[in-house]
């Protein structure tokens, strides 16, 4: 387009505007690894008072006097949300990379300068991208996986679970609980239970039968309190 237009009083005043295709980027689950997101910048334009006047598709590459930064209001918050901060590339798209189990909303200022543009050469908008949390799977480990006791032996603990965790990141606050499932009743006075001895460990106690022998599976499963919303994961797999 024409950067100049002339009346009769003279040459109009230029002023660069641009839009967005969004104020407020979609909701992005946590842990979404790239993102790129087409036409976040739309259009701009270096043109007298009238928004809608000489307004053309957002190709920087094709506009090399015209200049595209991206700034995060608040720096700390962003540098935890994104292993790669947000930019807008040559055809206008956005694109970023989030940081692993974080979530956030994050508030980014766009500049765009355009050095022909004599009355405002730079223009701002802000773009808020929201980063939602995804509840992962608590984890555990077993010392081992098979118990081997005398018949008729009476109580027992054994100190065999190891590494609870809630998961990484924000979930570190979360509760996990043991859920123990067995399928050898008729060997147990008392079923096995998961006696925590520390915030990462547990025993696995239970009680035989005066007369009972033979075999049982034991089904350990951990429980956190995060939710299952957006598709997330509150229980682990079974051990």
């Amino acid at each position: 387009p024409s950067t100049r237009e002339t009346t009769h009083t003279g040459i109009k005043r230029l002023r660069l505007q641009f839009i967005l295709g969004c104020a407020s980027f979609p909701v992005i689950n946590e842990n979404s690894n790239c993102y790129l997101s087409v036409g976040a910048l739309k259009s701009f334009t270096c043109a007298p008072n009238n928004p809608l006047e000489h307004m053309y598709p957002a190709f920087i590459s094709m506009t090399p006097d015209l200049t595209v930064s991206v700034a995060a209001l608040d720096s700390a918050l962003a540098t935890s949300l994104f292993q790669n901060q947000p930019s807008i590339l040559s055809n206008g798209s956005l694109s970023f990379m989030l940081a692993a189990d974080h979530s956030g909303i994050a508030t980014f200022q766009i500049d765009i300068t355009n050095g022909t543009c004599s009355d405002t050469p730079t223009r701002s908008q802000n773009l808020t991208i929201a980063v939602a949390s995804v509840n992962n799977p608590p984890t555990f480990s077993l010392s081992t996986n098979a118990i081997a006791v005398s018949e008729g032996s009476g109580n027992w603990s054994y100190a065999v679970i190891t590494s609870i965790s809630p998961g990484a990141g924000e979930e570190g606050t979360q509760n996990v609980s043991l859920l123990v499932g067995t399928t050898g009743d008729n060997i147990f006075a008392l079923a096995p239970t998961a006696i925590a001895t520390s915030a990462t460990t547990a025993s696995l106690r239970f009680t035989l039968l005066p007369s009972g022998f033979g075999h049982a599976q034991v089904s350990i499963v951990a429980q956190d309190n995060g939710g299952v919303l957006r598709g997330g994961r509150s229980r682990s797999d079974p051990q």
